[in-house]
């Protein structure tokens, strides 16, 4: 039996997993991907943030947070970023302030980010990503 929390964590961490940072003005969605990326490459953890919706924004940074806080003070520290740039963006579709865009990491298999326009910016959102992840599912998961 899989325990629904579990299942949430594992969405959640794939969604990081494959998503990358800052998504600045006029930019499609796919090149918020590249630029969510691109922060991720770099270990820019805030611009990282900066590229979730603002409902996602605590999400992320706690996330971030979680991984930090698992190595000793002190010790070495691998930059958990560094896992996160590892996908390419396959297509997008825009509808409107929603946009979904479909990631693949080499070997992987597609998944679908979710992105929201705010203030003219498009941003990941965690949440709509795992609900449309969520309703894919077939009914007896």
């Amino acid at each position: 039996m899989r325990c629904p929390l579990a299942r949430t964590a594992l969405r959640a961490s794939a969604i990081l997993v494959l998503a990358g940072s800052l998504a600045a003005c006029g930019k499609s969605p796919t090149r918020a991907f590249d630029a969510l990326q691109e922060s991720a490459r770099k270990g820019d953890t805030d611009a990282f943030a900066q590229g979730f919706s603002a409902e996602s924004q605590p999400f992320a940074r706690a996330l971030l947070a979680l991984y930090a806080s698992q190595y000793p003070a002190g010790g070495p520290s691998p930059r958990p970023l560094d896992q996160l740039t590892l996908s390419d963006a396959q297509s997008e579709t825009i509808e409107g302030d929603k946009a979904k865009v479909v990631v693949a990491a080499k070997g992987g298999k597609p998944v679908t980010l979710i992105f929201v326009k705010e203030s003219g910016a498009w941003k990941l959102d965690v949440r709509l990503t795992d609900k449309n992840a969520r309703d894919l599912l077939p009914d007896d998961e």
